[in-house]
């Protein structure tokens, strides 16, 4: 019967595999519930022989109603998967109650009555008797949509109600009645008041005040910015920063400008003796901003004519129009950067400079002092501006306003004109350094081509907590004040520096004890000093050790006793060394040598370091005294004559390209600074320059001994004239080929992409 099936309804044979497996499964399960059907085994295929059923056709001894609902159900579930296959959901069946029989808790019957109600599920409704959508089940319904417990009724998107307010936040509330429980507060931020001119009052004051003067600005009649000129600057620093609309920022906001007129005074009063003899010459004023430095140095030196380059007019022209307008004035506003030598070049000129006179290269008047020239300059910006390499964009235009001195260009070509230079209080260490390790190349530039570089006023806070013994600052201040007590010059009261205020607190609170006891405390502390007191000890012992070699060195060469000197030098330079490798540690030989450096600099007869041979303390200022609170310093310039051999170009060259070398790293001996120059440099300067090993001008016997940030000006000077005399020297083209290719510019000594600094600024 079954192959029959098979064969006669052409089934698949997947489908004939299925109905074959199902239909034994279902035989075997109905032949164990009938007991008197025992005579099937399904382990035989054919009945045995002799049976009543051997000869019943190919059923093989199966009924054929078993045969009937096996194949019904495996046709049922085929078309099933059929059906699920071509995605056609099954027709929902419809109960009793009107819904679909989908999934528990509702259970039917096989005629589809209702044995178990299940929850009706409401999602998709969207209203019912209250009018309201059916979203979170706080109400709930019977069979027929009614009401069986009420929700509470969402009123977000009820915009108005008896109290005419938007409900957006509680604590209002309300009942579903819309009665107010209770009110809630009205915000009031954004009701504006209406100024004298009829516009609403908001940050867009600023603009508008930028078109008048005084005292709209403040609301207060008679006050003018220049009356207040902290305030003017703080108010246009943080409103103008935030106002919408304005096609510029309303200034560079990282300029630094004094607002102090006491500060201003107390200085004056420290210059006016050297002041004197620019009293009615011309001032070159290069970002003067808020102005009042300009005003109180005009006040005093009464120039013929005071330029102001000051680019910034939009933020600074309110404060300097005071002093353009004034009867019988003698300033002339130039809205240019002066720290661009396009525009400053253009100032150069008899248009606005009529009474001073441009002299040619190599012209002798060159070298003479021009008191009726003085140039100002405000380089303070915070934070600091970096630029093309250099640490800050005032480093370079001190670069280039010292390069202009050695190349006689710019304000210079005039003559020596002096320069008083403002800056951010960080940069002073860099031109007037305080100890030997903080002497750079714009140090050593500056000592060749300055008579006096002088620190007027600053913090007067040490950049560095340790930069050489605390003795040496000692004496460098005290021969400080002797100079200052032999020319009369007093301190005035609160302007001491931090050092002469920490002098004169020792001396007031000496009061001495000839007889320490010693506790347990006090020699439990021994040991902590115990490293420091050898430092001492070995410093002063080379101390003493240099002084037998310059004693020696004063003595002729045909002199027994300069021989005996050298040799005792020796044997005790030895000793020291041998002494000291073995007590001190590695890591603490070079801060050692670094104090033995500071000695021998210090007690020569002309001090290297320009600190130490200061005339006057610097006045200290204080932090609140300029806008923004951040400390400044007043950098006094005069140039000096150049010797003959640094005026001309090709010898210019070769000094910027020996310091180049020498001063990339500072800390080389000489011996390794003179090796690195060129193939045969070291062994000619060694011998045509006499100072490097005469002790008695700074130099040292022994060039491994004596590092490069040692040198002198007038060593420099002297290697300068023996490389013009050697014979295979490089030429200038090679000079500047060795040092990038970079072009000679007669004006600064390098060339800068002008119009691309001028953004910068």
């Amino acid at each position: 019967m079954f192959r029959l099936f098979t064969t006669s309804r052409k089934v698949p044979l997947c489908i004939s595999k299925i109905l074959s497996t199902s239909f034994r499964t279902t035989a075997i399960l109905r032949s164990s519930d009938n007991p008197a059907d025992s005579n099937l085994n399904t382990s035989s295929k054919s009945p045995p022989p002799g049976s009543e059923n051997a000869n019943q056709g190919t059923t093989d001894g199966y009924n054929d109603s078993i045969f009937d609902d096996a194949v019904a159900d495996i046709l049922r579930s085929a078309k099933l998967k059929a059906r699920r296959k071509e995605n056609k959901p099954p027709p929902e069946k419809i109960g009793a109650d009107g819904l679909p029989i989908g999934k528990r808790p509702t259970e039917y019957d096989e005629n589809g009555g209702i044995i178990k109600k299940r929850r009706v599920p409401r999602k998709k409704v969207l209203k019912l008797e209250d009018g309201l959508p059916i979203e979170k089940q706080l109400v709930e319904y019977d069979e027929n949509g009614g009401i069986i417990k009420k929700r509470r009724v969402p009123r977000k998107k009820v915009l108005k109600l008896e109290d005419g307010l938007p409900i957006e936040k509680q604590p209002t509330e309300y009942k579903e009645e819309s009665e107010i429980i209770k009110k809630k507060r009205v915000p009031r931020k954004k009701v504006l008041k209406l100024g004298e001119d009829g516009l609403p009052v908001t940050n867009t004051t600023y603009k508008r005040a930028q078109d008048k003067l005084g005292s709209d600005f403040y609301n207060k009649p008679g006050l003018s910015p220049r009356d207040d000129v902290r305030r003017y600057l703080t108010r246009v620093n943080t409103i103008g920063a935030r106002v919408k609309g304005l096609s510029q920022k309303s200034g560079d906001r990282k300029r630094m400008n004094i607002v102090s007129e006491a500060a201003c005074d107390v200085i004056l009063d420290r210059l006016g003796p050297s002041l004197q003899k620019h009293i009615g010459c011309d001032i070159i004023d290069i970002n003067p901003g808020a102005g009042v430095w300009s005003a109180k140095l005009h006040d005093m030196l009464k120039p013929r004519t005071h330029i102001l380059l000051e680019p910034d007019t939009k933020q600074f022209g309110q404060l300097l129009e005071p002093l353009l307008s004034a009867p019988g004035s003698t300033y002339r506003l130039v809205p240019q950067s002066g720290l661009v030598w396009n525009h400053l070049e253009a100032v150069l000129s008899k248009e606005y400079l009529p009474h001073q006179t441009a002299w040619e290269r190599e012209d002798p008047r060159l070298e003479e002092r021009n008191d009726t020239l003085l140039i100002v300059a405000n380089l303070g910006y915070y934070p600091r501006k970096n630029y093309r390499g250099f640490p800050s964009l005032a480093q370079m235009v001190m670069y280039q306003l010292i390069g202009a001195i050695k190349a006689q260009t710019l304000v210079q070509k005039y003559g020596r004109a002096r320069m008083l230079i403002w800056m951010n209080d960080e940069e002073r260490h860099h031109f007037v350094p305080k100890s030997i390790n903080q002497r750079r190349k714009p140090a050593m530039e500056a000592d060749l081509v300055c008579e006096e570089i002088t620190e007027v006023a600053s913090s007067t806070i040490s950049s560095s907590a340790r930069d050489r013994e605390q003795s040496i600052d000692i004496r460098s201040l005290q021969a400080t004040l002797r100079k200052m007590e032999n020319k009369g010059i007093k301190v005035p009261e609160g302007r001491e520096s931090v050092a002469l205020q920490t002098l004169k607190g020792a001396e007031n609170t000496q009061q001495g004890s000839p007889v320490i006891e010693k506790t347990p405390a006090t020699r439990k502390k021994t040991p902590r000093f115990a490293a420091e007191r050898r430092f001492t000890h070995f410093t002063e012992e080379f101390e003493a050790t240099f002084e037998i070699l310059r004693s020696a060195w004063r003595l002729p060469d045909n002199d027994p006793s300069k021989i005996a000197k050298l040799a005792e030098y020796k044997e005790r330079r030895r000793r020291w060394q041998e002494e000291a490798d073995k007590t001190i540690k590695d890591s603490y030989q070079k801060p050692m040598l670094l104090n033995c450096e500071s000695r021998i600099t210090f007690n020569t007869p002309k001090s290297l370091l320009a600190w130490d041979r200061r005339e006057m303390e610097p006045l200290r200022l204080d932090a609140k005294e300029f806008f923004p609170a951040k400390p400044m310093c007043l950098i006094d310039i005069q140039p000096k004559r150049l010797h003959p051999v640094l005026r001309k170009t090709n010898n210019y060259d070769i000094l910027e390209y020996i310091l180049t070398v020498f001063y990339v790293r500072w800390v080389q001996s000489v011996n390794e600074g003179l090796a690195n120059l060129l193939p045969g440099a070291h062994e000619w300067l060694v011998k045509e320059c006499p100072s490097l090993r005469d002790p008695l001008k700074g130099g040292n016997p022994d060039l491994d001994e004596m590092t490069v940030r040692c040198l002198t000006d007038e060593m420099f000077v002297e290697m300068v004239e023996a490389w013009a005399r050697w014979p295979f020297r490089p030429s200038q083209f090679e000079i500047l080929s060795i040092m990038g290719g970079a072009t000679h510019d007669t004006g600064v000594g390098a060339t800068y992409d002008q119009e691309d600094m001028y953004r910068s600024i």
